[in-house]
């Protein structure tokens, strides 16, 4: 899997430059004299600014793979070259990895959560004995968690990556998916960094500033 940089009818892309045309030719023939099978179908790979999108980038594969094996090219990231997600259906295990849940307490409704579990406390009659209280007590703290306190499974998780550049990222790719010289592409990669680089620099002063050099300066 690479960029070749050549151009082939076999792998939809076409080229008026005669020398990368042949180089396409040449390479279309060792792939038709290996054991090796293209794995391309009818989409581009590179989409740039400029120009109609092409296929350079090719993906070769053993026989008994290509059988179970699924290519798509992503529209993601800001390069013109996609990156691509390859799947072998019969060798995916089945997916047992536990769920994590990741709660979020910066966001959490503390006066609401206060409210409530007051509320609920001081409705709640005398528990018979201690285990029954301890009960009551996990049970009213539980509900009032599920209603103020933010907590999901996160998946795709991106570490450092600011929730203001995610809607950013996925209005780009749905814009370079239609059109890859979409005019609103340069801003929108422009807010992303932006946005990327306030969040750095934002939580880099915040750890500069937290930090004692007198106690710990090894962290620097």
């Amino acid at each position: 899997m690479g960029d070749f940089n050549t151009h082939n009818p076999a792998w939809f892309s076409a080229t008026q430059d005669d020398r990368a045309a042949a180089r396409g030719a040449a390479l279309i023939n060792q792939i038709d004299s290996s054991l090796f099978i293209l794995l391309n179908q009818d989409t581009p790979t590179r989409l740039p600014s400029q120009g109609a999108p092409l296929s350079p980038d090719l993906t070769l594969i053993s026989p008994h793979l290509a059988l179970d094996a699924v290519w798509t090219p992503l529209a993601r990231l800001n390069f013109d070259h996609l990156p691509f997600s390859i799947s072998l259906d019969s060798l995916n295990p089945l997916n047992n990895r536990t769920t994590r849940t990741y709660i979020n307490f910066r966001q959490a409704d503390w006066d609401g959560y206060t409210a409530n579990t007051e509320a609920a406390f001081s409705a709640a009659a005398p528990p018979s004995s201690c285990s029954q209280g301890e009960i009551l007590f996990r049970r009213i703290l539980t509900l009032a968690a599920r209603r103020h306190v933010a907590s999901r499974c996160r998946r795709d998780f991106i570490p450092n990556l600011p929730p203001s550049a995610i809607p950013l990222i996925q209005e780009r790719d749905r814009a370079r998916a239609l059109d890859s010289n979409h005019p609103s592409l340069p801003d929108l990669n422009n807010n992303i960094s932006a946005a990327i680089s306030t969040h750095s620099r934002t939580t880099w002063n915040k750890k500069v500033q937290s930090t004692n050099l007198q106690r710990n300066p090894a962290k620097f």
